[in-house]
């Protein structure tokens, strides 16, 4: 039985030399490093960048490492199933554009591992390609989506008026919460504006019609 499996093992380093496992390893590091670089200047996120793109590579390379040692053993192949079946994943994806690039990465690992270079190249670029061709003429490519908080001790502030003067600002506007109690007005907006240059401009209007309140944009969907 031992001399059966280190016929197999020899027969598989026969097929597979280590020189070209490392030419895929090499080309997947490269693909991946340009996947995070696309990604940090493309993506849409306006948060949590950084640690996306730092562990695209690194997730990338795993799943090559775990395709390239158990796709020829279906012994290994069972044995990670059981293996992976322990362990959970409590870090939360925010963003479905995270887990889209995520899911990429996995992928280019899987391709380059199984020895599918041309085919794993091709497509990676070609989705690339059609996520910039997508972001560059896309109509609402300016939009961006945050959420207006407007804190005020003033009472009596109409919230017609207000609303009125964010319109003339934004492209899409809804009211989120309203409160009003002895301390005064919170008034929480989403809006879509399109330019970050007129953020100003809607500050400085809200501040015209009441000039003690304290005004807070923050990205849209974030825990605040």
């Amino acid at each position: 039985m031992d001399e059966l499996n280190t016929i197999n093992l020899s027969e598989q380093f026969a097929r597979e030399p280590i020189l070209f496992a490392l030419i895929n390893l090499i080309l997947c590091l490269l693909i991946l490093t340009f996947v995070s670089w696309f990604y940090k200047k493309y993506g849409s996120n306006l948060s949590g960048k950084a640690y996306v793109t730092s562990a695209l590579p690194l997730i990338g390379v795993i799943v090559f490492l775990l395709i390239s040692v158990i796709k020829s053993s279906l012994a290994l192949s069972l044995g990670l199933v059981g293996a992976l079946s322990i362990v959970r994943f409590r870090t939360p994806i925010k963003e479905p554009e995270e887990l889209a690039y995520i899911f990429l990465a996995i992928a280019i690992g899987l391709g380059y591992g199984a020895g599918y270079v041309a085919l794993t190249s091709v497509t990676t670029i070609v989705i690339l390609l059609y996520i910039y061709l997508l972001k560059r003429f896309s109509s609402n490519k300016s939009d961006n989506e945050l959420t207006l908080i407007i804190e005020s001790p003033n009472k009596d502030f109409s919230l017609d008026n207000i609303t009125s003067i964010v319109e003339k600002s934004v492209h899409g506007v809804t009211i989120s919460r309203f409160e009003k109690s002895e301390l005064g007005q919170v008034l929480v907006m989403v809006i879509s504006i399109s330019g970050i240059e007129k953020i100003d401009y809607l500050r400085s209007s809200i501040i015209e019609v009441i000039p003690d309140s304290k005004i807070t944009f923050i990205e849209s969907g974030v825990n605040w």
